[in-house]
């Protein structure tokens, strides 16, 4: 029996881990951050919270006799992939990571590109109307900006540093508790609904969040990027589909 530990909380993850439980011969370990609460249930060997570095991932990897490991994380979260690549390599197994292809701009698109939300904040027009899309995440960069409203969309309520509230930081600004995919009419209302005259988002590729960028090109709406990092060296798929190719393929 092979063993693989997935480690998951992206979309991806989630249609991964469903189906490669129908391979025989596999046992699935699925592995979330614990960040966001409300995360989607998955049935089986589900593990949450974090290693504790790549010294606590690697006593896991070879406690539970790991074979395979599969990074399919968000983009973003550059330091367990950086952390599950040199686990792997300690522990001699194969890995590959699940890196969605970056949003790249199309005609009609105006973007401007950011290495940190803290430039990206410190950068927005004084009393802009601004439709933050970055997660839970990152979010107390923008409260500086006492100057501006912020429309923010997440999945769950922030928590913020001192423990306080979302009103706390963003007193006139406005919370939105969603949960991707989003449709392209419905991401036009609301950037019409609420005025927006800028959105800051965060380069995460993928179909599940592009509709807003499309909707900002269709009303005009300058978008403001967060940069997606690179992926770390090593076995790289781009879907769902080469990542289960992936993980069969060793089983033979």
């Amino acid at each position: 029996m092979t063993r693989l530990l997935l480690l998951g909380g992206t979309i991806e993850a989630r249609e991964l881990a469903q189906d490669l439980r129908k391979c025989r011969g596999l046992e699935l370990f699925y592995s979330l951050a614990g960040r966001t609460q409300k995360a989607v249930h998955v049935d089986g060997n589900v593990r949450r919270g974090g290693f504790g570095g790549v010294a606590g991932l690697e006593r896991f990897l070879r406690e539970s006799n790991i074979d395979l490991l599969l990074d399919a994380t968000h983009p973003h979260a550059a330091e367990i992939s950086k952390n599950a690549a040199e686990a792997a390599q300690r522990c001699n197994i194969s890995r590959a990571q699940l890196h969605r292809e970056a949003w790249t701009a199309r005609p009609g698109d105006t973007w401007r590109e950011f290495d940190s939300l803290k430039e990206m904040a410190a950068d927005l027009p004084a009393k802009a109307r601004v439709f933050v899309s970055v997660g839970s995440q990152g979010l107390e960069d923008f409260a500086m900006r006492q100057d501006v409203f912020f429309l923010v969309r997440s999945i769950e309520s922030p928590n913020f540093s001192d423990g306080s509230d979302f009103k706390r930081h963003f007193p006139s600004g406005e919370l939105l508790l969603e949960r991707g995919p989003f449709e392209l009419e419905g991401e036009r209302a609301l950037l019409q609904k609420w005025k927006i005259e800028l959105l800051a988002s965060k380069n995460s590729g993928g179909d599940a969040t592009r509709a807003k960028i499309d909707a900002a090109r269709e009303l005009h709406i300058p978008v403001w990027m967060l940069a997606s990092p690179p992926p770390v060296p090593g076995t790289r798929v781009k879907n769902v589909s080469e990542a289960f190719d992936w993980v069969t393929g060793q089983l033979r």
